[in-house]
């Protein structure tokens, strides 16, 4: 066997460094960058770098697999047609140039979007980072310095626009937090949870030390992605997209959202009609075809003729039976409980009420659950019902000073109906219907009957409590409560502050009333027997074997006269405890590397409970 040489095999065969790329594909540095982010290919990290450690290496499949990329000719036209005007204008013959320009070779990125994401689920799977980079272009200046095109922040912000609307009539969001950064939320579509970024409305400065040119190839791609993704969940609705919407998209965007919204709430309640209409013909038809049938005599005839000879048959047996003299009498005792009377027969079935039901109904009806904390009675499991009735019947303002678009995106997804003080409103300040009017200032000095004034964080709180917490900590020139992330999960030995005990408290509350609106509620005596403890059943099993020792010596007492000494006279070895035992097994079949280990998560584990306890005791001083 022939020993391969040096640089025919393993890693220097498999690994081409970027150098070696650039110059098989025969590019630029910054088109190869473009085309890797544009198909997803990413540097590798080989067990052995032949070239030397500090080089960027790549897999001779992925090179390959550009090579067969149709963009890359693409890429190659629009250097070339770079060059003609850079050629033009160096010959100062501005009118070529500007007719050169216009003649840019165009490409669209929709094969590489189906190539990448086969469908729609894993479209949505990867959603998380082209949402956040849409946001955030859709609140970026244009800027010619930075290379920041117009067109590509007025697409951004329709697109964010869209997904806003989308969430809105669907009501599928889950999650919202505020932080220093932005507004996080999480949606649920199709059983995929979506997570993104919406930064704050405030005037961004763009820093220097960013490379807005990768950040814009994302977005292009992004932005492909989400114009593919928004066409198939507005086809499933019926909509066409993109919409179309007559208003122009105000400073807010809650305009475009609440008819972009209201036309998907349209189409879905046109389909129900369609399909009820539907339904009813079907009835319709079925209903004219026995009609027919019953017009037609003959038919009549052969149905009778059918019905006789059921009855015949039945008539057998009857007979038979009663010949049969080896059947057994029926007792007239319980021939009273257990014979049917005939006059019960016409009395209908759902008339029919039990005991148990007649004793609830004499001490009263079952109580409604509480509206104001649940805002309305849904099935528990339901959790699109829960949320998109949260806020239902809840009338909103929103002051000039809040967020209007994000308040407007929780409100409007958890039921809710928005005012704001401004052009397209549905209703104005002083209108009488408002329920909550929400402000970021101290409390206005006229009073309106019927209104509660609340902070935005009221909002945020309830939607993620799945409940109307109380209003009153949420007043305006207070310090609210502290604002908890539902992101995070507390875990064992974490310390829980007390204003999510107690929004703990209100959501079994809300459970509650929720099992009782929908007929679930069950009483503590039903709910189940609990487990037998351990130590009961040991104590059981030691009564049952001094019973049948005590049982054993008698009868042998009876047989031969003679007094037998028990068992159970004597003291019982106590049951012994396994605990120890099994952590000093433990310890003895541990080696030393994994014993290091266990012994260090346990001096972590003791590190969090004493951190747990300094912040309860700091908590209580404080209280």
């Amino acid at each position: 066997m022939l020993k391969k040489k040096k640089g025919k095999a393993g890693n220097a065969v498999q690994y081409v460094t970027r150098n070696q790329a650039i110059k098989k594909l025969q590019l630029k540095i910054s088109e190869f960058r473009r085309l890797c982010i544009l198909k997803g290919i990413h540097p590798r990290e080989p067990k052995k770098k032949v070239q030397g450690a500090h080089k960027t290496y790549y897999h001779v499949k992925d090179i390959a697999f550009l090579l067969h990329e149709p963009l890359l000719d693409k890429i190659r036209e629009i250097a070339a047609h770079e060059k003609k005007i850079k050629r033009a204008l160096a010959k100062k013959n501005r009118p070529l140039a500007a007719k050169i320009s216009s003649r840019r070779p165009e490409y669209r990125l929709d094969h590489l979007v189906k190539e990448r994401y086969p469908s729609l689920v894993d479209a949505l799977r990867d959603l998380d980072d082209p949402l956040a980079m849409v946001h955030l272009f859709a609140v970026l200046p244009a800027d010619q310095t930075k290379g920041i095109p117009p067109d590509r922040v007025q697409l951004a912000r329709r697109l964010a626009l869209e997904w806003q609307a989308y969430i809105v009539a669907s009501h599928s969001l889950r999650k919202s937090f505020v932080s220093v950064k932005g507004f996080y939320y999480q949606a649920e579509i199709k059983g995929q949870e979506i997570t993104w970024m919406v930064p704050h409305q405030v005037s961004q400065v763009l820093p220097a030390d960013v490379d807005f040119k990768v950040m814009l190839t994302f977005l292009e791609f992004y932005q492909s992605t989400l114009q593919f993704v928004m066409f198939s969940l507005y086809n499933e609705m019926g909509i066409q997209y993109p919409p179309n919407v007559d208003d122009a998209v105000d400073s807010a965007g809650i305009l475009y959202i609440g008819n972009t919204s209201k036309m998907i709430e349209e189409v879905k309640s046109d389909r129900d009609t369609q399909a009820k209409v539907k339904e009813m013909s079907e009835k319709i038809t079925r209903l004219e075809d026995d009609i027919k049938e019953l017009d037609n005599p003959s038919v009549v005839a052969e149905e009778e003729e059918e019905e006789d000879d059921e009855e015949e048959q039945e008539d057998d047996v009857v007979i038979l039976a009663d010949d049969d003299d080896d059947l057994p009498e029926i007792d007239d005792d319980n021939s009273d409980g257990d014979a049917s009377d005939p006059d019960d027969e016409d009395i209908p079935v759902h008339k029919a009420v039990s005991d148990d039901e007649e004793n609830d109904n004499e001490n009263g009806p079952v109580p409604a659950p509480d509206v104001a904390l649940v805002g309305g009675a849904v099935d528990v499991a339901d959790e699109d019902g829960i949320c998109s009735t949260l806020f239902k019947g809840l009338k909103f303002f929103l002051g000039r000073e809040v967020p209007r678009e994000q308040l407007s995106l929780v409100i409007q997804s958890f039921g809710g109906v928005v005012g704001w003080d401004g052009e397209g409103s549905p209703y104005d300040e002083m209108d009488k219907r408002i329920t909550h009017h929400i402000i970021d200032r101290p409390k206005p000095l006229i009073k309106h009957e019927n209104r509660i004034f609340v902070q935005p964080q009221w909002v945020f709180d309830s939607a993620n409590a799945r409940v109307l917490v109380n209003t009153t900590k949420y007043s305006p020139g207070i310090v609210p409560p502290p604002h908890l992330s539902p992101f995070i999960q507390a875990e064992e030995d974490d310390h829980i502050p007390e204003y999510a005990k107690e929004i703990q408290e209100l959501k079994d509350a809300a459970q509650r009333f929720r099992l009782k609106a929908a007929g679930e509620a069950v009483d503590e005596e039903f709910r189940g027997t609990a487990q037998p403890d351990a130590k009961t059943e040991e104590a059981t099993l030691a009564d049952l074997e001094q019973q049948r020792e005590e049982e054993l010596a008698k009868e042998i007492k009876e047989a031969t006269g003679k007094d037998v000494k028990t068992v159970s006279g004597k003291k019982r070895r106590q049951p012994v405890e396994e605990k120890d035992d099994e952590e000093a097994m433990k310890d003895i079949m541990m080696t030393r590397k994994v014993k290091k280990a266990y012994q260090r998560a346990m001096k972590e584990k003791a590190a969090k409970r004493a951190k747990t306890a300094r912040l309860a005791k700091k908590a209580a001083a404080i209280k």
